[in-house]
């Protein structure tokens, strides 16, 4: 079974490999080292191969291994593999002071070269990692500042202390109470008005691509008769504009882009029109210890997603054009389109159960059971 790193380095510097590996071990990853893993009797050739085929190559860089013949076949083998860098496969370390060459000068290296220990380690784990370099703090303003009475160097903000690397201390939660505060404070409907695969071409489209990607299908023939009613629709072209796409990391569904934050919520509990998972379980590792370090509750999103885009129904790039057409494509069963004022809607008679291809199958309107409840018991 493939490990998550096979460390490349030169006998010159065998102990940066070794603290390297001693570390990646610690955070919880597997590691292959020749001076560890190739013991005495065994083939160096067969071995070679065998760390070859891990998930990650460190290529320990310092002036004797850019000399070295026999390390350059090492770290070439892991770029002929991901030559566009975009599952990391060779992730090179710089540990002595050397100037990388030809294809070496095209990938971003991690330099540890006179850091302190605490100060390498956190430069190894944020950079296997791969998190993002974004301080935590403004930087100052780089221009010509006036000088004005009282100033000075600005107070620190007294919030968060630097040095935080946890994203969720400034993106929010997109749960349902999130959800529901944004649409008190913006004066809208709880849900979207527009959320089914009939009133709403990105809410067809996300539901469309989960069935592809797992989740439960829309059914053959309704799926045949939604797409080529929204493919005449005026709305597709600003849908396709942005589409709503499914991306596959070894053959898993693990990016989803462009998707109805209704449809995200119905799926994975959050409002989000964006969410990307880890790369693999060596960056899952890293990012469940600092999660860890920094106290954050098991229930927050990071702990699943690397990275996410919360959205409310009214940010999307579709909304809009809905609330102000006249009517629904032929075909969808709807008419009329406009939103109409809260108190009109709640005189409405409404059905208490509707059948429509969602992930519940099923759905009870509570609203309306309230309603009905009202006028039996409402005095003449």
């Amino acid at each position: 079974m493939p490990v998550d790193y096979f460390i490349s380095y030169t006998s010159a510097d065998k102990t940066w490999a070794e603290w390297i590996g001693w570390v990646l071990e610690e955070a919880g990853a597997t590691v292959r080292l020749q001076a560890w893993d190739f013991a005495p009797g065994s083939n160096f050739v067969l071995e070679m191969q065998r760390a070859a085929s891990a998930h990650r190559t460190i290529a320990v860089l310092s002036p004797d291994y850019l000399t070295s013949r026999f390390a350059a076949p090492e770290w070439a083998a892991a770029f002929a593999q991901d030559l566009e860098g975009l599952s990391r496969r060779l992730v090179p370390v710089r540990v002595r002071d050397c100037a990388l060459e030809g294809m070496l000068r095209t990938i971003v290296h991690i330099d540890l070269v006179g850091l302190d220990e605490a100060a390498a380690r956190k430069q190894l784990s944020d950079g296997l990692g791969a998190k993002r370099g974004k301080p935590d703090r403004a930087p100052p303003f780089p221009g010509t500042a006036l000088a004005g009475p009282g100033a000075g160097n600005p107070k620190a903000f007294p919030g968060t202390s630097p040095g935080s690397t946890v994203a969720s201390l400034t993106t929010p939660e997109p749960d349902m109470d999130w959800y529901l505060t944004l649409s008190r404070q913006r004066g809208t409907k709880p849900r979207c008005p527009f959320a089914s695969v009939e009133g709403c071409p990105r809410y067809y489209q996300s539901l469309s691509l989960l069935g592809q990607a797992g989740s439960t299908k829309i059914p053959a023939d309704e799926e045949d008769r939604l797409k080529a009613i929204w493919e005449k629709s005026d709305l597709w072209p600003r849908t396709d504009e942005g589409a709503t796409s499914v991306s596959l990391f070894d053959s898993r569904p693990s990016i989803f882009s462009n998707f109805c934050p209704e449809v995200s919520y119905d799926r994975f509990h959050l409002f989000a029109s964006g969410l990307c998972r880890y790369a693999d379980k060596i960056d899952i590792g890293f990012a469940h210890q600092e999660l860890g370090r920094a106290g954050v509750p098991g229930t927050n999103w990071q702990w699943a997603w690397a990275s996410i885009n919360p959205m409310h129904f009214t940010e999307c790039p579709v909304y809009s054009p809905l609330t102000h057409r006249e009517s629904l494509p032929a075909g969808t069963g709807a008419g009329k389109n406009e939103l109409e004022p809260a108190e009109a809607l709640d005189e409405k008679p409404a059905e208490l159960m509707t059948l429509k291809p969602n992930f519940h199958g099923i759905g009870i309107d509570l609203k309306e059971v309230g309603r009905r409840i009202r006028r039996r018991f409402k005095t003449p």
